[in-house]
């Protein structure tokens, strides 16, 4: 059986998880330098986790990492990669936002099994999402946590025949799977997505490979936390590859992705064709869905500026940037408007971005329509 790579397309790939000999306080620290910590104690151990504040002045800091031998250490939140600490973490706490922690846990090493054409893999541990935190501006008040480890309905404790969580298996192809295949292997990875109006998008996805690790579907399940750590909307257990990428302004509606795997060695198969997708999370009703008419479509956005109207541009071929649609939406009104442009008139400007998105689709190269 061939073998493929698996991409993620998302502009932000964040983990998430939980364990329970977690608890924070609201215990100020300051260094000499007058960086304010808040500590953190975590299975016996007391950390100052670093937070992004100097003389009221927010600025960047690297994670805060707990090893396993009790020692606080700080770096990349990337990984402590090319570093004599690599393999030997125990928490990772990270500033997000200014209010906003965000805690991962390293859960124990495992070894993925043989399949048929691959010896058995051992693993280090990886960080397992665990849970977000909500404080007040100057961190002296909790105000809310999210239990990521909770909320997530796909764990080894829930279904016992998950393979390895917060995995990602890079030589995975879809495959042909035959009507009658079996499901062989499970696992799971939870994305955690911050968004600028502070709220917060989560992914929990199942996925389901056959004795040949040829992907057989993905079952995903999403939260929609507000910018105080509520969950505001949940969408449970949908067959399908589906990824959030915007809560609108006033917190109503809900813009994913449909099908962005793509399997890059025998392009350009994915599980189904590309999408977006709006829902109103007051109802849990689709308001507005777009779908390419073929595997090689390609879409990006949406997006939202200070307007209400969404915005978000697609072609026909990834791979072919000669034409470029232009889409607007405006939820309100239930309004599509949408211009289609060469690269040349693009390129141009034929298009201001100068001006209001208002004043973008009233111009003569933009038509509407109702949906």
């Amino acid at each position: 059986m061939r073998l493929f790579t698996l991409f993620f397309l998302t502009t932000l790939f964040l983990y998430s998880t939980s364990i329970n000999a977690f608890e924070s306080t609201a215990k100020h620290e300051h260094s000499p330098d007058s960086i304010s910590h808040i500590e953190v104690n975590f299975d016996g151990h007391s950390v100052l986790v670093r937070l992004p504040y100097h003389q009221g002045k927010e600025q960047f800091f690297p994670c805060t990492y707990l090893l396993k031998d009790g020692t606080v250490v700080y770096g990349e939140c990337g990984g402590l990669h090319h570093t004599p600490h690599k393999g030997n973490e125990l928490l990772r706490v990270q500033c997000h936002e200014p209010g906003k922690l965000y805690y991962e846990w390293f859960g124990d090493s495992v070894s993925y099994r043989q399949g048929a054409f691959m010896p058995a893999t051992p693993l280090e541990a990886r960080p397992i999402p665990y849970k977000i935190e909500y404080y007040d501006a100057s961190y002296s008040q909790l105000i809310a946590s999210f239990d990521l480890r909770a909320d997530n309905p796909y764990t080894k404790e829930k279904m016992p025949q998950i393979e390895i969580e917060q995995h990602y298996e890079g030589e995975m192809g879809f495959g042909y799977p035959e009507p009658d295949d079996e499901t062989a292997w499970l696992w799971t990875y939870t994305n955690v997505f911050f968004f600028d109006n502070g709220y917060t998008g989560i992914t929990y996805r199942l996925f389901r490979q056959n004795a040949n690790r040829a992907l057989l579907g993905i079952t995903t399940t999403i939260s929609i936390l507000d910018a105080g750590g509520k969950l505001i909307y949940k969408m449970p257990d949908a067959d399908m590859d589906i990824v959030p990428v915007l809560i609108t302004q006033d917190g109503n509606h809900l813009a994913t992705m449909l099908n962005t795997l793509v399997d890059v060695q025998d392009y350009p198969r994915r599980l189904g064709n590309p999408g977006i997708q709006i829902m109103d999370m007051r109802t849990g009703e689709v308001v507005f869905e777009e779908i390419s008419t073929s595997q090689t479509g390609y879409f990006e956005g949406p997006f939202q500026r200070l307007s209400p109207l969404l915005f978000f541009s697609k072609r026909d071929n990834m791979s072919d940037d000669s034409i470029t649609t232009y889409v607007f939406i405006d939820t309100g009104s239930r309004t599509r408007y949408s211009g289609t442009f060469t690269k040349e008139q693009i390129n141009s400007g034929v298009v201001s971005w100068s001006v209001p998105w208002e004043k973008i689709v009233e111009s003569k190269y933009f038509t509407s329509s109702k949906f």
